[in-house]
């Protein structure tokens, strides 16, 4: 079961539409689609979808505060709004971009939650393509507003996916694309989340496409070779299991690309408590990479509760 409260771009082959919100329907609990072809969940493909790469808000009433990355979505009437960032890849200019947004009600969440209150009404400005945000955006400094005029208004509750806008990806292919959401009857606070990722009888799945924050990954009994987490923010346990062939695992990197003073603190250590990797007996631990190939254990610790690695080929160099 995969259950999410998220923004994402996702990548169609489909007709362009005019302006507006385009489709709201209802939003039932998710299954995994599998593919026939290798068993594999068919909607992970990479490629296919992207979510926000960076979230930030900003206050009317406090128009010089830089607020930085947030993992929260927050809006307040007439006040706070909150920007969404995505990167959109060059190998996408010949598809179509739908920015979607999935809102369950709470009683389909396993691990996220949202606030939610008032009439529903918000309001969508896209950016121009390229102009992203960063941790210097405040209300007063945002990017450069894109060519096209504010969305009409919209109505959002809880239930239902909402289609805001389809529109073709080579405008902002191999840049970021944003916008800003605000509304001036509702208070609503959501954490960009996908609860739990579990995988199963895959033999085809080489790393796994950027699904942003989640609680739990479990994954055993596949046959892929090699496997790439680093896209994710794991909050809670890894439980990788059961794979004759895995020969090579990458742990993901809650600050990719950034430099961390080691041993990391607060937002910059790992969040997971819980790590098993066990029975692979085609996994060594010399190609199990994570941050700068650094000691795990003065890089992958900072909340874990226990870890357990047994039934592989193991170095001593790895602690």
């Amino acid at each position: 079961m995969h259950r999410f409260l998220y923004f994402a771009i996702i990548f169609e082959v489909v007709r362009a539409v005019p302006f507006g919100l385009i489709s709201k329907r209802p939003l039932e609990d998710q299954q995994w689609t599998r593919s026939k072809r290798d068993g594999c969940p068919a909607y992970l493909e990479e490629g296919q979808f992207e979510f926000p790469h960076y979230i930030t808000r900003v206050s009317r009433s406090e128009p010089d505060r830089a607020f930085g990355p947030q993992y929260n979505g927050l809006f307040t009437p007439n006040d706070i709004s909150s920007i969404f960032s995505f990167d959109v890849p060059a190998s996408r200019a010949d598809a179509n971009c739908a920015l979607e947004f999935f809102f369950p009600r709470q009683n389909q969440l396993n691990t996220s939650a949202f606030m939610y209150e008032g009439g529903g009404t918000f309001f969508f400005t896209g950016y121009e393509a390229g102009s992203c945000p960063g941790p210097e955006t405040t209300f007063n400094n945002q990017p450069k507003v894109g060519p096209h005029p504010p969305f009409p208004p919209i109505h959002m509750e809880p239930g239902y996916a909402y289609t805001i806008d389809v529109g073709p990806c080579f405008v902002a292919a191999g840049n970021c694309v944003g916008g800003i959401i605000s509304t001036n009857d509702t208070t609503f606070e959501f954490f960009q989340d996908t609860d739990d990722l579990e995988v199963t009888g895959c033999n085809n799945l080489s790393s796994i496409a950027d699904l942003n924050t989640i609680a739990h990954v479990n994954l055993y009994k596949n046959t892929f070779t090699e496997l790439d987490l680093a896209a994710l923010r794991i909050m809670d346990h890894i439980r990788i299991a059961d794979k004759p062939n895995l020969e090579r695992l990458t742990l993901p990197d809650p600050r990719p690309g950034r430099e961390v003073e080691l041993p990391p603190t607060s937002a910059d250590a790992p969040q997971w408590t819980n790590v098993e990797i066990v029975d692979n007996p085609q996994l060594d631990t010399n190609n199990v990479k994570y941050r700068d190939r650094s000691n795990f254990w003065s890089w992958g610790t900072g909340n874990l509760s226990y870890f357990i690695l047994a039934g592989g080929n193991f170095h001593s160099n790895f602690l």
